[in-house]
């Protein structure tokens, strides 16, 4: 038996996290549709959203000193990870979409080992190699070789890499502020 206390959290949170989707995705189709195209609707959204934030917020950039390099390199990869990620949903079947975008733990595992030095255990191996045979179980199809086939396939699985890139950047940023982690992607994106 569910006791209502903690059955009831994880469930209004299910269903206001498919009802947030819903109510975005509908609108940035039929905007698609009536020819604006999603580069410029991620634009004009993460320009208002960033506007409004400094405004009430603010922020300071004298704890970047050091860190010009992975500043730059968070501020690109959080950028095409929301861009790529926003094409491909438009452009792409969702379910694909979905499932090359959430390959990016292989990803971060990766490039965990490559940039922050962090061990690869065995047990994280087996889950990894799990994970990727059930994506290639999912996205088979006859003509395999061709996959990923189309750009929204790699518009998604270059958005995972991203994704992965941002937190691996982000970990390694450990003396910044996550407020300035949060900003700086934005202030440079835009």
């Amino acid at each position: 038996m569910i006791d209502r206390g903690r059955g009831l959290l994880p469930l209004g949170a299910l269903l206001y996290a498919a009802s947030f989707w819903g109510f975005v995705w509908y609108p940035v189709r039929m905007l698609e549709e009536l020819g604006m195209s999603g580069l410029w609707q991620t634009l004009v959204a993460y320009s208002a959203a960033l506007l409004v934030l400094s405004l009430v917020r603010g922020f300071s950039l004298t704890t970047l000193a050091g860190h010009g390099q992975h500043a730059a390199w968070l501020t690109l990869s959080s950028g095409w990870t929301n861009v790529a990620f926003l094409l491909a949903v438009i452009d792409g079947e969702v379910v694909r979409v979905l499932i090359l975008f959430y390959l990016s733990p292989l990803w971060a595992v990766l490039l965990s080992r490559w940039l922050l030095a962090e061990p690869i255990r065995p047990h994280t191996g087996l889950m990894l190699g799990l994970g990727l045979a059930g994506a290639a179980v999912m996205l088979w199809q006859p003509n395999a070789l061709d996959s990923p086939a189309n750009t929204a396939d790699w518009l998604a699985l270059s958005a995972g890499f991203a994704f992965a890139l941002t937190n691996v950047m982000t970990r390694r940023m450990r003396v910044v502020s996550d407020q300035l982690k949060t900003h700086w992607p934005g202030w440079g994106w835009c």
